[in-house]
């Protein structure tokens, strides 16, 4: 059972409070998945996968869906895992150039003091 909250005579769900705190990108995602927004909106690079492999199995059913005619097939939302999936897939490309990008500079500091020290 969902808790109710009263605010201005408005009967509101905490959930639907909880997911106004988001942009609306990533309260999508969430309902998208099933999961909640914090765990949507977290940037860190495993999550994002963790999401990619989610999005692409949700679309390869419901791909699957659709070549079977089944009646619970969604033309909207395969549309709408394919547009999230094609978005994460972005999402996930830009955090691994900024890794990468790290892992060079970082790189180039220990070859420079690994070369400081033996020019000494």
């Amino acid at each position: 059972m969902t808790n109710i909250i009263h605010i201005d005579g408005q009967h509101l769900s905490a959930r639907l409070l909880e997911e106004a705190e988001y942009p609306r990108e990533v309260r999508g995602l969430a309902r998208l998945l099933g999961i909640k927004c914090a765990v949507a909106a977290d940037m860190k690079y495993e999550n994002r996968l963790d999401i990619m492999n989610r999005l692409a199995a949700a679309w390869r059913t419901e791909v699957a869906r659709g070549k079977a005619r089944h009646y619970l097939y969604d033309v909207n939302r395969h549309i709408n895992l394919a547009a999230a999936l094609e978005r994460e897939l972005n999402v996930v490309g830009e955090i691994q150039d900024h890794l990468q990008k790290q892992m060079r500079e970082r790189a180039r500091e220990i070859v420079s003091i690994q070369v400081g020290t033996e020019a000494r």
